[in-house]
């Protein structure tokens, strides 16, 4: 989770500071947070949002209540990971 923590602050950093430099020196630039939009995967807070959850369903709190239950198993976790994240692309 930290790693994708840093990852994103890095990724914020490097890439605008990059477009700023590029638009300084009249280099036309594609717009980067518009690429992400588009899928480009600069960001990576959907992967963050998975880790952690808006809400007790995040990766690492199911990991958590799973670990807590008595005869918890891999297969519960990943029945309790597709129920919650049926959506979501990064966890098929």
């Amino acid at each position: 989770y930290t790693n994708e923590q840093l990852q994103s602050l890095f990724n914020r950093v490097v890439f605008a500071e990059a477009q700023e430099e590029a638009r300084r020196e009249g280099v036309a630039a594609a717009d980067l947070a518009a690429s992400h939009d588009q899928g480009a995967g600069v960001d990576n807070q959907g992967v963050l949002d998975l880790l952690s959850g808006a809400t007790r369903d995040g990766l690492l709190a199911l990991l958590n209540e799973e670990c807590l239950v008595p005869r918890g198993s891999d297969a519960a976790l990943v029945a309790k990971l597709r129920r919650a994240h049926t959506a979501s692309p990064r966890l098929a």
